[in-house]
């Protein structure tokens, strides 16, 4: 069209209607967890959009469901679930303030999105192993955003997070952890006081950011890193001189002994498109606790780390995986639920279309968790044995995809299982009636009847993709 130098003009207009300053709405889903654990849960939630007419949003939640938790205790099997063997009840409040409370709210500009989330959870939940197990929690933290891709949260200086745990065992369990009588799961299932002094993340996420015409990210691949600090008990341990100590020596507040630990974690995803219908994405992650000085064993059990599951090393069920190389498969006492306080791991995933509806994906992982300190299952980290520890696993997945979820299957084949003895631990190897194996119970003085089968396959279902 040719320029006639004429102004073209459009009229905009915009109509503004006020939102709802209160609701109420009913929830109710079909969840799985980071395990991959399934659970069906439902909630109610008020909301209040201007309680002090200054934009605070307050939010007061009360939820309940049964869910999947892995057994701890199970007789000649790897891992034992029973449907919806948990049963949770879970209110809680939040109130979300604009800005750095109690900062001013022009602290930061509004571009960086501040936010004050003060939130007390209390959860109730009983399951097979527990007469009941009581959380309450207060958080106080702050968040806001750099750019369109990076996320910070701080909690409040000295007072990040309070935790209180209170755990009443049934009889049964109870007996099993003394005759077992491992410092480490017994400090992992008995009743815990965390206050946490700090706690910092961050997340870079570039995913879905849009590129000028020639701007392109590295090799044109999403990246996703989020990285955490938490640290707890320090600022208690200051006053050790007006506290009572118990009978292991250490010291209590409002008579509860209380941890004392610091801890990271890393993640790191990159995600490259190579056409319009497959794509390959890798994940590593690391992450690490050092209890210390009040904690003389290990990581809380909140705070520990675990491996296997949907989401994790999927040739093995949640939270059987390790540690270390742990000869779980000789240990007439062995737990299925395994916790450490030291994680290294990754994936490799090949992602392809089978249609409108249906994706499919190839996939390998490889990791495991250690203890910082020994234990009865001889799992302390070592660098020099990290390599040869790594458990690998591979597997195939199908995924229904249906825009606003993922509904997801996984097989997935241990290939590499460091708790072998040389010559059994390659999924190729001793291959002939498993002799090495069998003989490595023998010379245990077992009955390798209780041994379980080695390199079963696993089936892992999830919602969402595994990162």
């Amino acid at each position: 069209m040719p320029d006639t130098g004429a102004v073209r003009l459009m009229d905009v207009h915009y109509y503004l209607e006020p939102n709802k300053k209160q609701s109420v709405a009913f929830d109710n889903r079909f969840t799985t967890s980071s395990a991959g654990l399934p659970g069906v849960s439902a909630s109610v939630n008020y909301m209040n959009r201007n309680l002090f007419r200054n934009a605070e949003k307050l939010t007061l939640s009360f939820g309940a469901g049964f869910e999947t938790q892995t057994q701890v205790f199970a007789s000649n099997v790897e891992n034992s679930n029973t449907l919806f063997n948990s049963i949770e009840i879970a209110p809680s409040i939040q109130l979300e303030l604009i800005g750095l409370a109690p900062f001013s709210s022009t602290a930061l500009s509004k571009r960086h999105r501040a936010r004050t989330l003060i939130t007390t959870a209390f959860n109730y939940e009983k399951r097979e192993i527990f007469k009941k197990r009581e959380v309450f929690q207060l958080n106080y933290l702050w968040k806001f955003l750099v750019g369109s891709t990076q996320v910070f949260e701080m909690g409040l200086p000295g007072a990040s997070v309070i935790k209180l745990v209170n755990i009443s065992p049934t009889d049964d369990f109870q007996a099993r952890l003394d005759s077992i009588n491992d410092p480490f799961l017994i400090n992992a299932y008995s009743n815990q006081f965390v206050w946490q002094d700090a706690r910092f993340t961050f997340e870079y996420n570039n995913k879905n950011k849009t590129y000028s015409a020639g701007k392109k990210p590295f090799l044109g691949a999403g990246i996703l890193f989020s990285t955490s600090f938490d640290a707890a008990g320090n600022l208690l341990s200051l006053f050790q001189s007006k506290q009572d100590t118990s009978i292991d020596g250490s010291h209590q507040f409002l008579n509860l002994k209380y941890a004392q630990f610091v801890r990271v974690d890393t993640k790191y995803i990159l995600s490259k498109k190579l056409n319009s219908k497959s794509s390959i994405h890798f994940r590593s992650n690391a992450g690490f606790g050092i209890p210390y000085g009040n904690t003389k064993t290990s990581l809380p059990y909140d705070y520990s780390f675990y491996g296997g599951g949907a989401n994790d090393n999927r040739g093995w069920n949640a939270r059987t995986l390790g540690p270390g190389n742990y000869k779980y498969h000789l240990d007439t006492n062995r737990t299925v639920t395994q916790i450490g306080d030291i994680r290294l791991g990754g994936s490799v995933e090949y992602r392809f279309s089978l249609g409108a509806l249906f994706k499919g994906a190839v996939f390998t992982d490889f990791g495991n968790i250690w203890t910082y300190k020994e234990d009865s299952r001889m799992a302390k980290f070592e660098l020099k044995n990290a390599l040869k520890e790594m458990a690998l696993a591979t597997g195939l997945g199908l995924r229904l995809d249906l825009d606003y979820f993922v509904i997801r299957l996984d097989v997935g084949v241990p290939i590499y299982n460091p708790a072998y003895a040389d010559g059994a631990r390659w999924f190729f190897q001793d291959m002939k009636d498993r002799a090495i194996y069998k003989q490595e119970g023998v010379d245990a003085g077992i009955d390798i009847s209780t041994m379980p089968r080695p390199f079963i396959p696993r089936i892992h279902f999830g919602l969402g993709y595994p990162f």
